[in-house]
């Protein structure tokens, strides 16, 4: 093959130019401090790089983001829960304290105080929120757990869903009506064990057609129910025969008389659909609890178990992404923590503690009438109320000793709530120690990437400065060559 100058010529051009770029690759490469400026320079680096900043988002996701976020949630909710154990262990103190103490009036007076003080602080932590999303309410984290204004005009239809074991044993005294004229007796004091249900709330509609349903037990299953009036019958309300169930809407108490009573079995369910109308500052919003219609603004919450017709409130779990293939629940619900029982128990001892204060006062005010009528010389009725004295009396006696029994169950109905609040704690903990775990896992695992990311990537600068020094002397080598070529023309060779 005959080499021409003219292609001599093109092909120191030619190198020449091929030096030019990789001199301009090698400054790209420093001054962008990247070793790829498009995917051509080298495929299997830019596929490598694009999957690594792929995983390098979303480590920065969950890092940042998701599992900051859930943090934030669960650290909240444990602040929340630790205020809910310090209020249940003073609680416990107290009921431990109440057995042996508390023996005046003023002392009862004061229990009821004091005893209201803690249902009242029991649900003021279940409005904590998190960045103004509510903690304790499930999905509706735009909402309160409890009604943060008194709401006379609200009307729900609730069905609150029962076992044997929300049915409390409590003693009733049925005691002395000190406005009557009749002759009242020891042997007309009686003090029963009843078995109660504290409903969820107290100030129930009177007239509504409460309604038990049971799909495990036929003899609960539309059982006949009879209203008794508090405000209209008083004490006597508690008179009640062992095949009747007794409803007492202004106490929310429903009592099953013992015929009943004696066929529920631990394993048998029942539920109770009743209406209120009229919720108080703190009162627990029904939608958080218990399949219920929102009557006044005609909205059904809850599920419908397609199988047996059962109404329920569903689980409702915010779960979030932490890890590759990993989620995690972070959030306790209010029904779980905070359940109605745990303000309700409180009122039973409250009731006990008021019932006491009344025959206190029965008492006062019957020996009071008797100094009237004895300095009026009425002997005759002098007499009779000696009899209505010592029947009240009697019933001063059954009242403290149901405080005192009142005081001594509730050690145990809140150490159960106690334990149950722990429960809880420990199973919140356990998912915080899981995020702890994934934080750890995930900061390791992006600096990986990230190391990864930048070997792939980015430029080794001092061997791409060698590198950019020994392309620019061959660049200039190259060019002085090219002049030696170009210096001889056709007429030299002439």
């Amino acid at each position: 093959m005959r080499i021409t100058n003219g292609i001599m010529m093109n092909n120191s051009l030619n190198n020449i130019n091929k030096n030019k770029l990789l001199m301009d690759k090698l400054n790209t490469q420093i001054a962008s401090t990247k070793k790829l400026s498009r995917p051509s320079d080298d495929p299997i680096a830019a596929i490598r790089a694009l999957r690594l900043r792929s995983t390098e988002a979303e480590l920065t996701q969950y890092l940042e983001k998701n599992i900051e976020d859930a943090d934030a949630w669960m650290k909240t909710t444990e602040g929340a829960l630790t205020n809910l154990q310090d209020v249940l262990t003073k609680i416990d103190a107290y009921y431990n304290q109440g057995v042996s103490e508390y023996s005046t009036v003023s002392d009862r007076e004061t229990i009821i105080t004091t005893l209201k003080q803690f249902k009242s602080q029991l649900y003021k932590d279940g409005d904590a929120d998190n960045a103004g999303r509510t903690i304790f309410t499930g999905y509706r984290t735009d909402s309160t757990l409890t009604f943060q204004h008194a709401d006379p005009t609200k009307q729900y239809e609730i069905t609150q869903n029962l076992t044997l074991a929300n049915v409390r044993q409590i003693n009733k005294v049925v005691g002395v009506n000190t406005s009557s004229t009749t002759d009242y007796r020891e042997t007309d004091v009686t003090n029963d064990k009843l078995n109660i249900v504290m409903l969820a709330y107290n100030n129930l509609d009177s007239a509504t057609n409460l309604k038990i349903t049971s799909t495990t037990n036929n003899i609960l299953n539309n059982a006949s129910v009879t209203v008794k009036s508090y405000q209209e019958m008083g004490e006597e309300v508690y008179n009640i025969q062992n095949d009747e169930i007794v409803f007492v809407p202004e106490t929310g108490e429903l009592i099953i008389g013992e015929s009943y009573y004696d066929n529920i079995s631990p394993d048998d369910d029942f539920s109770v659909t009743y209406t209120k109308t009229g919720f108080a500052e703190g009162d627990l919003r029904p939608e958080n609890y218990f399949y219920c219609t929102d009557l006044s603004e005609g909205v059904t919450y809850g599920d419908v178990d397609p199988d047996t017709g059962k109404k329920y409130v569903k689980d409702q779990k915010i779960s979030y992404n932490i890890n590759f293939n990993q989620s995690l629940v972070i959030n306790v619900q209010g029904k779980d923590v905070l359940p109605p029982e745990l303000g309700r128990d409180l009122d039973i001892t409250i009731a006990a503690a008021e019932a006491a204060v009344t025959a206190h006062n029965k008492v006062t005010n019957i020996e009071r009438m008797i100094n009237t009528e004895t300095a009026a010389g009425n002997t005759a009725e002098v007499e009779r109320l000696n009899h209505m004295k010592e029947a009240a009396e009697l019933e001063v006696g059954y009242a403290e000793d149901n405080l005192t029994k009142a005081f001594s169950s509730g050690i145990t109905l809140y150490q159960n709530h106690q334990a149950n609040v722990n429960t809880q704690v420990s199973d919140l903990g356990a998912r915080m120690t899981r995020v702890t775990l994934n934080q750890e896992r995930l900061s390791s695992q992006l600096l990986t990437v990230k190391e990864l990311k930048s070997t792939n990537e980015d430029t080794d600068i001092e061997p791409t400065a060698v590198e950019f020094k020994e392309a620019r002397s061959i660049y200039d080598a190259a060019l002085m060559m090219a002049a030696q070529v170009v210096q001889k023309s056709l007429l030299d060779f002439l």
